[in-house]
C-alpha cells in the first residue's frame, strides 16, 4: 500500500497519506532499532522470547547468570581441590643412568611400536616420525632393530623395507618381516640385524603342545625370532584384548601359556622384546599414582586390591586384574625376568605409552609401561659362568623423539668371550 500510495500523483488528499505512511515507517524502525538495543546492551532486566542461552524461555539475563554461577560452585565443591589437583598433576619420573657395558663384545638390542610403518615413511603423512626414527638409530646405534605393528601387507614389504634401508643409511644388512595374512593393515613385526651381528632367522607360526591349531600364532604375524650363537632374541606384538575384552580369555589362556612354553623349550637362554600389552606393576600404571596408598601397591601382587576407587581400569585392556596375573605367571613359567625392573625395581613415573586421547598425557607423564624386554634369569650379572651371555643395561626411552604413542626400549648384552 505504501507503494502504491507514493507513486500516486500527489494532490490535497493524496499528500496526508503520504506523510502518514512515512511517519509510520520511520516509527517502525526507531522500535526496532531500539529492541536490538536492548537485546544486545541492555541490563539483566531485558527478555527474550527464547531465553538467554543456558536458561528457560522468558528468563532474565541476571537469573540465567545466577544459575550458571551456583553451577559452576556445586561443580567446585562436588570435585574439590584434590580431584582438581588431579585432573592436571604431573607424575615426575625418577632417574635411571645408563650402565656401561664393558667387559666383551656388546650387542645392542632395540624395540618401538611404530604404528604403521608405511604412513611414516611417507614424507607427506610422516616426515617427523621418521626423522625420529633415524635420529634414535644414529644416536643409539642398535646392532639390531625391531619393530612392532609396521602394519604392512606382504606385498608391500619390498619397497617398504627397502625405502627403510635407505633412510637407515645402509646400516642394516639382514631383515625379515612377518605379516598379518589374516587381515590388511594389522599388526606385523620386522627385525632388521647389522652385518656385523651373525645368526639365523627362526620361523615361529605354532606354539609348542597346542591344543588345535592356532591362526592368531599362524596368520597374524606377531612374531620373529633370531638365533645367535649364546642367545635366541625372540620379537613380539602380543595380542590385544581388545576394547570391549572380547580376546581376554584366548589373551590369557591360549597365547600367554603357549607362548611360555615356547620359550620354556628353547635351548638357549631368551631376550624378548616388544609391545606386550600389558601394564604389570601398580609403577607401571599413571592412575595408579593418585592413590593413597600407592607406595604399598607396588610390591602387591593381589591384583585385584588395586583396583579400589579405579573399578572402570578392570575394562581396561592390558590393565585387567587376570592380564597381570597372567603376566607374572609367564615370567614364572618360562623362568624370564623384567630386566628394566631387575636393574631399577623403584623406579617411578617410567612408561612407554601415551594415549593420544588426551593431548597432555604425554606433558604430564601420564602413561603405561607396556612394552618389555625380558630376558632368562641367569643373564642377570653377578653370575660366575663365561660361557652365557650376560645382561648390562636395560632402559626405556621415553625422553626419545617422538616415533609414535610408543616409546623404544632396549637392552645391551655382553657376549660370552
Amino acid at each position: 500500500r505504501l507503494k502504491r500510495e507514493t507513486t500516486t500523483t500527489t494532490t490535497t488528499r493524496g499528500l496526508p497519506r503520504l506523510i502518514s505512511a512515512a511517519a509510520l515507517l520511520a516509527a517502525v524502525s526507531r522500535r526496532c532499532l531500539a529492541a536490538r538495543s536492548r537485546c544486545c546492551f541492555a541490563p539483566s532486566s531485558a527478555v527474550s522470547l527464547a531465553g538467554p542461552r543456558g536458561g528457560p524461555p522468558g528468563a532474565p539475563a541476571r537469573s540465567v547468570a545466577r544459575m550458571a554461577a551456583k553451577k559452576r560452585e556445586g561443580e567446585e565443591r562436588e570435585e574439590g581441590p584434590k580431584k582438581a589437583a588431579k585432573k592436571s598433576k604431573a607424575i615426575a619420573r625418577d632417574a635411571t643412568p645408563r650402565r656401561e657395558a664393558s667387559g666383551g663384545r656388546r650387542v645392542r638390542i632395540l624395540s618401538v611400536n611404530v604404528n604403521g610403518l608405511r604412513a611414516a615413511l611417507d614424507p607427506a603423512k610422516g616426515a617427523d616420525r621418521l626423522a625420529a626414527l633415524v635420529s634414535l638409530v644414529r644416536t643409539e646405534e642398535p646392532d639390531i632393530l625391531c619393530l612392532n605393528e609396521h602394519k604392512l601387507n606382504p606385498g608391500d614389504v619390498e619397497a617398504a623395507e627397502a625405502k627403510l634401508l635407505e633412510a637407515l643409511d645402509g646400516a642394516f644388512e639382514t631383515t625379515r618381516f612377518a605379516c598379518s595374512t589374516a587381515k590388511k593393515g594389522y599388526s606385523g613385526v620386522a627385525m632388521l640385524v647389522r652385518p656385523t651381528v651373525h645368526g639365523t632367522f627362526r620361523e615361529v607360526r605354532a606354539f609348542p603342545e597346542a591344543a588345535e591349531a592356532d591362526a592368531i600364532v599362524a596368520d597374524e604375524g606377531r612374531i620373529v625370532a633370531f638365533e645367535l650363537d649364546s642367545f635366541v632374541l625372540v620379537a613380539t606384538y602380543v595380542p590385544n584384548s581388545g576394547q570391549t575384552l572380547e580376546r581376554l580369555d584366548y589373551r590369557v589362556e591360549t597365547w600367554d601359556r603357549g607362548f611360555s612354553r615356547y620359550l620354556a623349550a628353547l635351548d638357549k637362554p631368551v631376550v624378548v622384546v616388544g609391545d606386550l600389552n600389558v601394564a604389570f606393576s601398580a609403577r607401571d600404571i599413571h592412575n595408579m599414582y593418585d592413590r593413597p596408598n600407592f607406595p604399598d601397591l607396588c610390591d602387591s601382587t593381589d591384583f585385584d586390591a588395586h583396583y579400589v576407587g579405579l573399578q572402570q581400569l578392570k575394562k581396561q585392556p592390558g590393565l585387567t586384574p587376570r592380564e597381570r596375573a597372567s603376566f607374572a605367571a609367564l615370567l614364572a613359567d618360562a623362568a624370564l625376568v623384567d630386566t628394566f625392573r631387575a636393574f631399577h625395581p623403584d623406579a617411578n613415573g617410567v612408561f612407554s605409552y601415551f594415549s593420544q586421547r588426551a593431548a597432555q598425557n604425554r606433558p604430564n607423564n601420564r602413561g603405561l609401561r607396556l612394552d618389555y624386554v625380558l630376558a632368562s634369569a641367569d643373564m642377570l650379572p653377578g653370575r660366575d659362568d663365561p660361557a652365557k651371555p650376560t645382561l648390562a643395561d636395560s632402559f626405556v626411552l621415553d625422553a626419545a623423539p617422538k616415533i609414535a604413542d610408543h616409546c623404544p626400549v632396549g637392552c645391551d648384552i655382553l657376549l660370552p668371550s
